[in-house]
């Protein structure tokens, strides 16, 4: 049956054999097997307050020597009679509510009055030389009381500047604690800050390249190391986003956690690019699995296609005539684009038909055909999907879309096999090509001199095509196995070439150039 008060457990009285009850109050050695008068009561459960004060009146610690079990009672024996409720039905007598155990060993105890002696001075008079001296006065109760009083809050007061005094003590050992485990804290994050920095050096990865520009270059085809990270910086809102290709299906089985930060997963693609490892070489420099440096190359190629494919490269009117070199505003003032086309060889298919289509008859090999346009002022302004390296200069003029983006006036300067004038007319737009030998044996001197002119300020659609050549995982043939990302592989470092700085550096002099 539960207390009434709510305080505490109803009392022990009758037990099974074997389990006795103690009295965990110090100094009292009361059993539940030789006191069967005294009643037992638990720790109060649901009031925390009074079940503290219980341990405060008991002069116990919670600690290693003292723990509360349900076995911990305390006897009936230190509680006062009034604080118990009357016996109920049973003959059991439980707690008040709020009820605190105070009747104790060590507790004061009343001192009993001195009683007081009244003397009745004799009637007889005598001579004072015969009157002996009165006994001193004993003290009074009040005065006895008040010494009693005073000595102890004396005691009190020494206990309580020996108490003080351990407490500084204390706080001192605490201070001087936090502050040695402060001291290591700071210790430790310059410890590990110091290991992460060094870590970062050491293992393969953008930052271990960080003070080298010259080597930057090499691995990712930026010019410095500021530029790789303004570049990243431009990505990186629509990366953290982007969705891995797995062999599964897009986006299938994504991890929720990146094993490595997105700005060395940019590397590690520019690096394929740039110097074209094979894939098992990244996944031993970057500690992967073959098939995940697949996926990340694969996802990052689909994702800078659409990134940078969705920016506008194709420049004005207006833009092309401030940002045009005095070379050709002296000599092919309204040339808007100049194009070339650019091949790169593929694995040769079992399938003849594909072989075919494929055949280059001017690279004498199976290769992968693309246009390029740049403008007057040396940045790559388009570029068109690879076709079958069969296919001619013509069509694959016509099949890429650039005539589209021509203006009426305009010209186009291209190389002798480019016989597209047809095409460009109905654009109302002109075409400069160098002369060619048609019916005559030689050129004469006046062809000679407007090759050396086109050729001149044509050149530097060549240089800009060699720059897309030194990523150099076009340098071999294409396997067969990534045709199906080449596309984008070929036309992110078609774009990328514009991140290198100009390529005509001075526009007073189309000859100086920065490679």
């Amino acid at each position: 049956m539960a207390d009434p008060s709510g305080t505490s457990d109803e009392p022990v009285k009758k037990k099974k054999r074997g389990s006795a009850l103690h009295c965990c109050v110090p100094q009292c050695n009361n059993d539940s097997r030789y006191n069967s008068s005294l009643s037992f009561h638990r720790f109060p459960k649901k009031d925390d307050q009074l079940r503290a004060n219980w341990i405060v009146k008991i002069r116990r610690d919670i600690g290693d020597n003292f723990k509360l079990t349900e076995g911990t009672r305390v006897c009936s024996a230190h509680f006062a009679e009034e604080d118990f409720l009357p016996p109920d039905r049973a003959g059991r007598r439980n707690l008040k509510k709020d009820s605190v155990p105070s009747v104790f060993n060590w507790s004061a105890r009343t001192t009993q009055r001195r009683k007081i002696v009244r003397h009745v001075e004799s009637e007889t008079q005598t001579d004072e030389s015969d009157v002996e001296p009165e006994p001193p006065k004993a003290p009074s109760q009040l005065e006895l009381d008040y010494q009693a009083a005073r000595s102890e809050i004396q005691s009190l007061m020494e206990q309580l500047k020996i108490t003080q005094l351990e407490v500084q003590k204390k706080e001192a050992e605490m201070r001087v604690l936090k502050e040695a485990a402060a001291a290591t804290k700071e210790s430790s994050e310059a410890k590990i800050q110091e290991l992460e920095a060094n870590l970062k050096i050491s293992r393969f990865g953008l930052e271990r390249f960080s003070k080298d520009n010259a080597l930057v270059r090499f691995y990712t085809g930026f010019p410095t190391y500021d530029h790789f990270k303004l570049f990243f910086e431009l990505v990186k809102p629509t990366a953290e986003t982007m969705v891995y290709v797995y062999a599964s299906g897009i986006g299938a089985n994504r991890p929720g956690v990146r094993k490595m930060q997105l700005i060395d997963e940019l590397f590690l693609f520019c690096v394929r690019l740039k110097l074209g490892l094979f894939e098992l070489d990244f996944a031993q420099r970057f500690s992967l699995h073959v098939s995940s440096v697949s996926r990340k190359i694969t996802t990052w190629a689909n994702f800078l296609y659409f990134f940078l494919g969705n920016q506008p490269i194709w420049p004005t009117r207006e833009c092309i005539n401030e940002l045009m070199p005095d070379s050709f505003k002296e000599l092919y003032p309204s040339t808007r684009v100049i194009i070339d086309c650019t091949e790169i060889y593929v694995q040769t298919p079992s399938s003849l038909l594909l072989q075919s289509q494929l055949y280059s008859s001017y690279k004498s090999s199976t290769t992968l055909k693309g246009l390029i346009g740049i403008a007057p002022h040396g940045a790559i302004t388009f570029v068109s999907s690879l076709y079958t390296g069969s296919i001619s200069d013509k069509e694959i003029t016509r099949c890429s879309g650039i005539l589209d983006l021509l203006e009426a006036h305009d010209s186009v300067m291209a190389d002798k096999g480019f016989d597209i004038e047809d095409l460009l007319s109905s654009k109302q737009v002109s075409l400069n090509l160098p002369p060619f030998l048609q019916n005559q044996t030689q050129f004469s001197a006046q062809d000679v001199l407007e090759t050396k002119t086109i050729a001149k300020v044509r050149i530097h659609v060549e240089r800009a095509i060699r720059r897309i050549k030194e990523f150099h995982i076009f340098d071999s043939d294409i396997s067969l196995s990534i045709l199906g990302s080449v596309n984008q592989l070929y036309t992110v470092a078609c774009l990328l070439t514009n991140f290198q700085g100009a390529l005509i550096k001075d526009t007073d002099d189309s000859d100086t150039t920065n490679n």
